[in-house]
């Protein structure tokens, strides 16, 4: 059975070689240190975490303490995440030390990150912003030249709406080339997440966004305001931000949900509608189903 030792830092090999004994790694400490001698190697090892698999031999044993060949461990932001959801996230891993602030709003990329026990949560989360810098220039150098975005905060403002909008990959690109259209006729955005965001600050609504919320002036709200909200309202994926810089071709300026994780999308308000009546009675059939 593999056995996961700790070697705090400035332990000597015979403290740790006491240690893997105890533990019953090694059958005999002082056997474990005469093997080392025969190497005719320094006592030098690495503190860190490390697995060490059942019935491995000293010599190995000691090349990975040498080598400093420690458990990686990972933690996963979620594309969409919002930025107290990171915090969140961070905080709640016992493996990582110290604290932090919550991070601005789209600051940190949504991927899987490898850290070591031991390692700071600011560290981390530099990590995680020096990510995202690199994604958002890497998507702002490569843009389509004809798109209407003024800068990297705008494209970053973008895809974390289309970010929210939808879980299916294939439809961010086409979900970006309605709302350029809107944005060029003027219309307003009107996406829902951007509702939502200044409800719970990114969490999850669990419930049907009312009437007042729809209504309600604040700087977020693309039912009362023309363009783009003040800010992100989550941690858009690298997808989404090529797809903010990259939009598809569409003459669609409408789309509403079809019921199956994916969105109905139309050129004209009459089409629009009939899908949103559609999508109305796909709801109703499922709320009458929950009963």
């Amino acid at each position: 059975m593999d056995q996961v030792i700790i070697v705090e830092k400035k332990s000597t090999l015979r403290q740790v070689a006491r240690l893997m004994e105890q533990k019953r790694i090694i059958k005999n400490a002082e056997l474990f240190l005469a093997t080392v001698r025969l190497f005719n190697a320094n006592n030098v090892i690495q503190a860190g975490e490390y697995n060490i698999p059942a019935r491995e031999s000293m010599k190995v044993i000691f090349g990975r303490l040498q080598s400093g060949d420690v458990v990686a461990h990972k933690v996963t932001i979620v594309e969409g995440m919002s930025a107290i959801q990171v915090y969140d996230r961070l905080m709640a891993n016992d493996i990582l030390t110290g604290t932090i602030d919550i991070p601005e709003e789209g600051s940190t990329l949504p991927q899987t990150y490898r850290f070591y026990r031991g390692e700071s949560r600011k560290n981390l989360l530099n990590k995680m912003r020096e990510a995202m810098n690199e994604a958002l220039s890497t998507a702002w150098e490569s843009r389509d030249r004809s798109i209407m975005l003024k800068n990297k905060r705008e494209v970053l403002i973008l895809a974390s709406i289309i970010e929210k909008e939808t879980a299916r990959k294939r439809e961010l690109p086409v979900i970006a080339g309605v709302y350029y259209n809107r944005l060029r006729q003027n219309m307003r955005l009107q996406a829902d997440p951007t509702v939502i965001y200044p409800v719970t600050k990114g969490l999850p609504i669990r419930r049907r966004i009312l009437k007042s919320e729809l209504r309600d002036v604040n700087p977020y709200n693309t039912y009362v305001i023309y363009g783009l909200p003040k800010g992100p309202i989550c941690n858009p994926s690298a997808r989404a931000l090529v797809a903010a810089t990259h939009p598809e071709k569409t003459d669609a300026i409408f789309f509403v949900a079809d019921g199956r994780g994916g969105h109905r999308f139309a050129k004209t308000l009459k089409e629009h509608n009939s899908n949103v009546n559609r999508w109305r009675s796909l709801r109703a059939q499922k709320d009458l189903e929950k009963k």
